[in-house]
């Protein structure tokens, strides 16, 4: 807990730390508006005891009021002042805050291994980096009112203490019993609220996952079931949330006791020291308008406490983003460039879990310009050999090597920038199509971006739409047909132009026509490119070079179609399977 504390603490020192300049204004200014708001009720104290003062004559009394006077309105004005600077100051750093924030846990957050996306909700990601921001700012404005308000109490009391040591020693009593149930109730607080928070974050996460699944709830016509689903997360969510609030009630209730009976001993002593003359009709006024000022002052001293123990849970929880990545690119970590494609893994061992088996010894070369097809049933390798060339995981032991560079060596982003990869189902972003296409090159022009459609056949359809390229796709894509996703992915490639191709079941969800006229762009496409194609349906590998069988993280074949067929083992048993059971002479041909 105690380095969750510190990060958090340096995270939001992080934050304020270009900020010193207008933070060291904003204290001067705080604690001159704590000292007007005790010295204002002096001021009113030092008018009163001159208007009661009987040996006073009228015809001088402007005399005697108008330094008091004039204090009181000057005050006044350089409060006023001095709060309109601070809203100018908070107008420049809050909203810069908030966007720093969100901005620096995004750019942090995307780097985090394939493994961290596939066990949390992206809803849940996002509530957290929300909850951040959010948190952030309430924690940096609680820790400003928690000292505004302290500074008010110390001076108070000094105030206090100059009229009559009773009254201070009454209000002394009064703060430790006041702050010692705060203190008493805060850390029970403070944990149900952490576990709350997690339950909330949890709780946006299963709304997000069923509604980004709705197709499949109405398939299987499951809305009861979902509704029941989140009735429960929700009762969870609403007890821990009753519980959290019953905790700050015994707390309010305990802390009203305490005023009732503290207000009660200092009006009784008051008015027992105004008998015996010791002390002024403006001090009855002074001492009554500051108890007042400084149980609201603590009160909210105190409440602030809470409310920032609560913002704390939620950044602490929100800070898992912050952990550490788990794949970082090495400190001499160098660009790859011009990459020919050659492609060897050199005694890889790689396993997904420990005690778990996936590659032992793997060794394998794959030459540029090379079209290798990788076939195999479900849990084989094949998706794990290409998330290894992407370095979406790390080895245990071993090199993959791109050309001569061993891809550890090298930054992550330029790997991946020489490497394209089509998907089996492609998800696109809650964007125009223009934008969608021009992802596989940001700077491509719409010339460009016009003819990379052509090629992948979806310039016909976009020219359709009554909006054309400007058309919004929906959320992950959801506006249009698999097929016509799967083409805006084959166009993204072709303004890519990444000398390594990657194709993941490309063409799986194109009709036969459409298809057709996919695989001659795609034919075209992996022109002098290293091309890697992932495929159940082996008839679409009959034109590669060479194809690797995969079982249980081993190559257990190696060869073209035809050599592959007439060695009548696994790729052979496939094959049959989707031939229908025969093997013919024209197959091995």
């Amino acid at each position: 807990m105690a380095s969750t504390k510190n990060q958090l603490i340096h995270f939001i020192i992080k934050q304020l730390r270009s900020f010193r300049f207008r933070i060291g204004i904003l204290g001067i200014l705080t604690l001159y508006n704590a000292f007007f708001w005790t010295y204002s009720p002096y001021i009113l104290k030092t008018i009163i005891d001159s208007l009661t003062d009987y040996n006073i004559n009228m015809g001088s009394i402007w005399t005697v009021l108008a330094q008091p006077l004039f204090l009181f309105i000057f005050t006044w004005l350089l409060v006023i002042i001095s709060y309109r600077i601070e809203d100018v100051i908070d107008r420049h750093i809050m909203p810069t805050i908030r966007k720093n924030i969100i901005t620096s846990m995004f750019a942090y957050g995307i780097q985090h291994t394939h493994k961290f996306f596939q066990n949390d909700f992206s809803g849940s990601i996002a509530n957290r980096i929300m909850d951040m921001q959010n948190g952030s700012i309430a924690i940096i404005s609680h820790t400003k009112a928690f000292i505004f308000n302290l500074l008010l109490f110390v001076i108070g009391f000094i105030f206090l203490y100059n009229v009559h040591p009773y009254i201070w020693a009454i209000m002394l009593t009064w703060s430790v019993i006041f702050i010692s149930i705060g203190i008493y109730y805060s850390p029970k607080i403070l944990v149900q609220s952490r576990q709350f928070s997690q339950q909330k974050t949890k709780l946006i996460g299963h709304i997000v996952d069923a509604i980004g699944n709705v197709s499949t709830i109405r398939m299987f016509a499951r809305n009861s079931l979902e509704n029941q689903l989140l009735e429960s997360e929700t009762v969870i969510t609403k007890q821990m949330d009753q519980d959290v609030r019953l905790n700050i009630l015994k707390m309010r209730i305990w802390w009203e006791i305490t005023i009732i009976v503290t207000i009660s001993g200092f009006m009784l002593t008051l008015v027992d020291l105004y008998s015996q003359g010791l002390v002024t009709v403006g001090d009855f006024a002074f001492v009554t308008n500051t108890y007042i000022g400084m149980i609201h002052n603590i009160w909210h001293l105190m409440n602030n406490y809470v409310q920032f123990s609560e913002e704390v849970g939620k950044c602490n929880q929100a800070l898992t983003i912050m952990q550490p990545i788990g794949m970082y690119n090495k400190k001499d970590a160098y660009p790859l460039e011009k990459v020919k494609g050659h492609i060897s893994f050199n005694q890889v061992h790689f396993n997904y879990e420990e005690n778990t088996k996936m590659f032992e010894n793997k060794q394998l070369t794959i030459t540029e310009h090379q079209k290798v097809g990788l076939v195999g049933f479900s849990g084989s390798g094949k998706t794990s050999f290409i998330n290894l060339i992407t370095r979406l995981y790390d080895i245990q032991a071993g090199q993959i090597k791109i050309d001569e560079h061993d891809i550890s060596d090298v930054t992550m982003t330029s790997l991946r920038e020489h490497i394209t990869i089509i998907p089996q189902e492609p998800i696109l972003f809650h964007r125009t199509l223009m934008e969608n296409i021009q992802y596989g090159k940001p700077d491509a022009s719409i010339e460009e971006i016009i003819e990379a459609s052509k090629k992948a056949h979806c310039h016909e359809f976009i020219s359709k739409l009554p909006e054309g390229y400007d058309t919004m796709v929906g959320e992950r894509g959801v506006k249009i047909s698999g097929g016509q996703r799967q083409r805006i992915a084959i166009a993204r490639a072709f303004l890519k132009q990444a000398p390594i191709l990657i194709l993941d079941e490309a063409t799986s969800a194109l009709d036969s026509v459409t298809e057709t006229y996919i695989q001659d762009s795609l034919e075209h496409l992996m022109a002098d490119k290293t091309t890697l194609v992932i495929a159940h349906r082996l008839s679409t590998l009959r034109k590669m070079d060479r194809i690797l069988v995969f079982d249980n993280g081993a190559i257990v074949e190696d060869g073209t179609h035809t050599q592959l067929l007439r060695n009548k083992k696994s790729y052979a048993r496939m094959w049959a399977m989707q031939s229908g059971g025969f093997i013919t002479e024209d197959d091995t041909l």
